[in-house]
C-alpha cells in the first residue's frame, strides 16, 4: 500500500516507465521492464507479467505517474 498518492489513471502501457508504481487487481506493483510483449510488475513478493493495453497508475500531487524514486 502507498501512503501518499493522489488517485490513479490508466495510460497506454508504452508509456509507463521502470519505477512507476503500478495497481493491478487491487495490490500495488512497481514497473521493471516494458518489453515488446507485456509490462514486467514486481512486488516483494512475486513477479508478474500485465499484457493488457491500458496501465492503472498511482499519480503524485501534480498528476503524473507516481515513481519510485521522487521524479516528477
Amino acid at each position: 500500500m502507498i501512503a501518499h498518492h493522489y488517485g490513479t489513471d490508466s495510460i497506454p502501457r508504452k508509456d509507463v516507465k521502470p519505477g512507476t508504481f503500478i495497481k493491478y487487481k487491487d495490490r500495488t506493483y512497481l514497473a521493471s521492464a516494458n518489453v515488446s510483449n507485456g509490462l514486467h510488475v514486481n512486488t516483494v513478493y512475486e513477479k508478474t507479467m500485465i499484457k493488457s493495453d491500458k496501465i492503472e497508475v498511482y499519480l503524485n500531487q501534480y498528476g503524473k505517474p507516481l515513481m519510485r524514486n521522487g521524479d516528477i
